[in-house]
């Protein structure tokens, strides 16, 4: 039997620009071959090339990892009259997604269903709404909904201006897309009790193949690490989290290190030193060392102990 081989493209420190970016998004729209992995930092993309090259792979079958690191300026994201312009032309993603279920849910589950039989780019899943407007903050939702096969996503060192955060609107749309699914599951499985075989089961998507997820350095202050700290609910397998410099306080990291230490897939999380240091003045010293003394044991000994679970 033969295997296919999965191709991936790799740019690293080449300043590309956006146009170029915009570029690379149609071919990988047009491709033929299966892509397993994507990876293109520190070349300038811009906003409008990250969210091209975001909404060409979304739902692409076979798709396993993604970086996208330090391409996008604090000053090339959109100011405010941007999210005006976008909850009156789009009406927001997040809400619609976790709204409009059915069609979620069953788009998320052919996706998977063609990423497990190992198709092409050319008949991967598409959503019907495509326009020419195009959101960053939409895409990454899109994104994680729709490629079940995803298990590396790297989104570093683009910090937006906070007006409008596209990581921490892909956390919320994760969040809420995720517990809806969570709850057709749990009807699913009580009509399924009960004698009744429920055809919503093929609409439910799968369980996200989520593993490793960085969103270090994008400003997503205390709203993203909330968003953040709801998202690992609904991300099971994640076996590493990387989420420093975000300008979070010590308080929002008691908060995560909490929703961490009951996560039981973790096994690497380092420390989120920058923050640590940055934002110890929170507190009074001795409560701040107290404090971060004792996120670093928990975060230490809950990683720790999933490693030795993982072993047996």
């Amino acid at each position: 039997m033969s295997r296919t081989c999965a191709l991936a493209l790799r740019i690293n420190g080449t300043k590309l620009g956006e146009d170029v970016g915009v570029r690379i998004a149609s071919l990988l729209a047009q491709s033929l071959s299966p892509i397993g992995r994507v990876s293109i930092s520190d070349a300038a993309l811009g906003y409008n090339g990250v969210a091209e090259i975001v909404r060409a792979l979304v739902g692409m079958p076979g798709l396993r990892r993604i970086d996208l690191d330090r391409n996008v300026l604090t000053k090339d994201f959109p100011n405010g009259d941007h999210n005006t312009s976008h909850a009156a032309a789009s009406g927001s993603a997040t809400a619609a997604a976790a709204m409009n279920t059915a069609a979620a849910t069953a788009a998320a589950a052919a996706a998977a269903a063609a990423s497990a039989s190992g198709g092409s780019g050319a008949g991967r899943l598409r959503r019907q709404d495509m326009s020419s407007v195009i959101f960053l903050d939409e895409e990454l939702g899109e994104l994680l909904m729709y490629t079940p096969s995803l298990e590396h996503l790297s989104l570093a060192g683009d910090p937006s201006s906070g007006k409008s955060n596209p990581v921490v609107r892909m956390l919320r749309t994760l969040y809420q897309q995720m517990s809806v699914a969570a709850e057709l599951r749990e009807q699913n499985q009580h009509y399924d009790g009960i004698g009744h075989n429920s055809a919503a089961n093929q609409n439910v998507p799968p369980e996200l193949s989520l593993k490793y997820l960085d969103v270090s350095g994008n400003n997503l202050q205390g709203k993203g690490l909330s968003a953040l700290n709801k998202a690992l609910e609904h991300l099971p397998r994640l076996r590493e989290l990387r989420f420093d410099d975000n300008g979070v306080g010590v308080m929002e990291l008691q908060t995560l290190t909490r929703a961490i230490v009951k996560h039981t897939s973790l096994v690497r999380v380092p420390f989120p030193e920058h923050d640590a240091k940055k934002h110890a003045s929170d507190m009074t010293a001795a409560g701040a060392a107290a404090a971060l003394g004792k996120c670093r044991a928990d975060i230490i000994n809950a990683t720790q102990r999933n490693l030795s679970h993982s072993y047996r």
